[in-house]
C-alpha cells in the first residue's frame, strides 16, 4: 500500500532549524542518535530528557541543533507500556526523523518558538519512498502528553509504528517516522521563517512540489 499512502499523502513536512540547511543538504536529513555520533556528542543527549536546545558542533550559528524534549521520567513511566523504559522510549525516538502529513501542524510547531528560526521543509512522499528504507506511520502524536488520569491513558508501545506496506486508507495518521532518516538526494522545498516569504529547494532553487510561499 505504499504507492496508496503516496498518493493520500503526497507531501510530507519536517521542522528544522534554518542553520542546519547546509548538514541536511550534505549529509541528509538525518536523525538525533544520527547526529550525536557525527558529531561525538554526549550518548545522555539521546538516553536522557533534553529540557533545552542543544547546539551540536562549531560554528555560529552551529551546523545542527537537538529540539527540546518534553519526556521527563516522571511524564512518561505511566504512559508507557509496562516493560518499555523511559531510557529506551527516549532512545527510540531520537533514532528517527519525524514528519507530519498535515502540513497546518507543521506551521504549529515551527512557529511555536519565534525567537528561534526555524524552517518548514516539504518532501515528496513518493521520493522518501523510493529513497529510504523502513517508513513508518503512527495514528497517534506520541509527543503530545495528555492530563488524562493514570487509569484512562492509552499506553504508548514500539508497535504504534506500523510499516507503511500495511497502511490502509481506514488508518488514520498523525506521524511519519523514518529510522536513521534521508540520505542527501532526497530533494525538498524550504519555507524560512514566519517573517519571510522565500522559498527554495535544497539544489536546483526551482519548485519541485508546486508549492507556493508561506
Amino acid at each position: 500500500m505504499s504507492d496508496a499512502f503516496a498518493a493520500r499523502y503526497p507531501v510530507l513536512f519536517h521542522v528544522t532549524e534554518r542553520s542546519a540547511l547546509p548538514g541536511i543538504r550534505q549529509h541528509g536529513l538525518r536523525s538525533a542518535a544520527w547526529l550525536v555520533s557525527h558529531h561525538c556528542a554526549p550518548l545522555s543527549l539521546i538516553d536522557q530528557n533534553r529540557r533545552a536546545w542543544v547546539n551540536l558542533g562549531k560554528g555560529v550559528p552551529p551546523p545542527a541543533a537537538l529540539r527540546r524534549q518534553g519526556m521527563r521520567d516522571s511524564s512518561l513511566q505511566s504512559r508507557l507500556r509496562p516493560d518499555i523504559t523511559p531510557t529506551a522510549w527516549r532512545r527510540f525516538i531520537n533514532e528517527r526523523v519525524f514528519f507530519f502529513v498535515a502540513e497546518k501542524k507543521a506551521l504549529r510547531l515551527r512557529d511555536a518558538e519565534r525567537a528561534r528560526c526555524q524552517v518548514l521543509l516539504r518532501f515528496s512522499t513518493a521520493h522518501i519512498l523510493a529513497a529510504a528504507d523502513g517508513m513508518t506511520t503512527c495514528p497517534f502524536n506520541n509527543g503530545y502528553i495528555d492530563r488524562s488520569p493514570a487509569h484512562r491513558r492509552r499506553l504508548r508501545d514500539f508497535d504504534d509504528y506500523r510499516p507503511v506496506a500495511a497502511w490502509t486508507s481506514r488508518d488514520p495518521v498523525q506521524e511519519v517516522a523514518i529510522p536513521t532518516g534521508l540520505p542527501p538526494d532526497v530533494e525538498f522545498t524550504e519555507c524560512l521563517c514566519p517573517d519571510t516569504e522565500i522559498l527554495r529547494t535544497s539544489e536546483t532553487g526551482q519548485l519541485p512540489l508546486g508549492s507556493a510561499a508561506c
